[in-house]
């Protein structure tokens, strides 16, 4: 299966197209990479996670536009929690964040290095906005990590147009490349 793997600041990172590997295959197949941990939804569905009644009971809360789980269990995981266009950060301790960019909701959002596209350029395509479009790309990426770093999760999980999941332990990322190869043979 294609995927695109990448080491940045203290983070490994592995990314997917979504119609390949998804937040529901991770939270299915391996879901022990969750278990324990605190979450923090920044996008649902493309939007904001606002907790019910039953889940505020049970422990989850908002500050502005961020939710907060308590730790995670299997029985969290069964909640309608997660969608498509979400993204997430884990913590291993109770964290709480007030906001983060939501990248997910930045169309084809991407980890990898796409500089070989102008080498790779289609004689007929506009090689000036296809510059302009990897600066673009340049500079939310340099946003990106900035916010990685001043946030400090444990974990990043983006779940849009690709599935991108960022871990400072590379055993996580070489058992989702595991679990993701096994899927489709």
């Amino acid at each position: 299966m294609k995927h695109y793997t990448g080491k940045t600041l203290d983070y490994f990172w592995v990314e997917f197209s979504s119609t390949e590997f998804d937040l529901i295959s991770l939270v299915e197949q391996i879901p022990n990479l969750l278990l324990g941990k605190y979450l923090a939804i920044i996008c649902f569905d493309g939007g904001i996670f606002v907790p019910t009644e039953e889940e505020r009971l049970r422990g989850w809360n908002k500050i502005k536009q961020v939710s907060f789980s308590p730790i995670l269990t299997k029985a969290e995981l069964k909640g309608p929690i997660f969608e498509n266009h979400d993204q997430w950060c884990l913590f291993e301790t109770k964290s709480e964040i007030e906001s983060m960019t939501d990248f997910v909701n930045y169309g084809m959002f991407t980890l990898k290095n796409r500089d070989f596209e102008l080498d790779n350029i289609d004689p007929t395509w506009d090689k000036v906005a296809l510059k302009n479009d990897l600066n673009q790309t340049e500079k939310l990426l340099r946003k990106f990590w900035l916010e990685m770093k001043e946030l400090n999760p444990d974990n990043f999980i983006l779940n849009g147009d690709n599935f991108i999941y960022c871990s400072k332990n590379e055993k996580e990322i070489e058992r989702i490349i595991t679990v993701a190869n096994t899927m489709y043979n």
